[in-house]
Formats: structure tokens, sequence, C-alpha cells
């Protein structure tokens, strides 16, 4: 097991910049759903209007997920499954302890952590806590939906010329 949390570690260790990117970009969001809801004044309805158009939601809903899709295919070419050198070259890793190492940082990264980011927003707007474990459970949900499917087709793959079209034919 302790092979598992030496992966997860330098996983993490290596992913910090991205990491922080991916961070930034949860904040961004909720900083201007704060911003549009009116949290540094008055609420601006015309903006307000424009979000809930499919721009709006496309930016919202989907520019989220595709990076963390893509983000996930980089975790697993950090060490890839299929390939010349499959495993590392100092100590032998199994295929069942690197797929268990990558969902757990795949869980922390894209899953756990978009989900923290999200809970002061969440009570800020007054959730109640059935609502909230419900809010939270789907968000946990569509980011784990797109973090399976991700690493299944990264791990079929051995690049990422590969890995989008199989995303696009998929």
């Amino acid at each position: 097991m302790s092979t598992v949390w030496n992966i997860v570690w330098k996983d993490l260790v290596r992913f910090r910049v991205r990491l922080a990117a991916w961070t930034l970009l949860i904040v961004a969001k909720y900083l201007f759903f704060g911003y549009v809801a009116g949290g540094w004044g008055e609420a601006d309805f015309a903006l307000l209007g424009a979000l809930q158009s499919a721009p709006g939601l496309l930016l919202s809903f989907v520019l989220e997920p595709v990076a963390a899709y893509f983000l996930v295919a980089g975790l697993v070419y950090e060490d890839p499954p299929a390939g010349k050198d499959p495993f590392w070259l100092t100590r032998p890793v199994s295929g069942g302890q690197l797929l268990l190492a990558k969902l757990l940082v795949a869980g922390l990264m894209f899953v756990l952590w978009p989900v923290l980011l999200g809970l002061p927003w969440w009570i800020e707007c007054g959730y109640a806590s059935t609502d909230l474990a419900l809010v939270l459970g789907g968000m946990a949900g569509v980011y784990s939906a797109v973090v399976l499917t991700g690493l299944a087709c990264a791990s079929a793959t051995n690049g990422y010329p590969r890995f989008i079209l199989w995303t696009v034919a998929g």
C-alpha cells in the first residue's frame, strides 16, 4: 500500500501547477456567480439572463468537465499503462496498484476538491443540509462520471492524439 501512496504523492506534487489552474477555474466561476447574484452591489439581471442562455450554460457547465477530462488524461499519461515502458523502471508497480493510485488522485483532485470548493457557495446560498447533500452528491456524481470516462479512454490509448480521436469517436 505504501507504493500506492508514493504514486499518489508523486502525482499530487507533479500536478500542483495544473491543480492550481484547476482551482482558479472553479473559484473564478463561483466569484462570477457571486458578482452576478449581487454579492458586490446590485444584482445584474441582464447578465443573469445571459448566463441562462446557451453560451452562459456552455461556459459554466461544459468548460469545467472538459478541463477535468483532459487533466485526467494527463494524469494517466504520467505513468502510462500502455507503451514501451508501462511501469516504473526503478521498481515494478502492479496494474492494480497503479489503477488504485490513479483512482485516488483523480478522486481527490477532480471529485472531492471541486465539491469542497463549491461547499461555501452552496452554504452561502442558504441551502439546508438535505439540499446541500443532494447538490454536492450530484456534483460528485457528475465529476465521477467525467473522471471514470477520462480514465477509461486514456488507459486504452497511448497519447493525446489517439485520446482525442477516441473522445470524438465515442
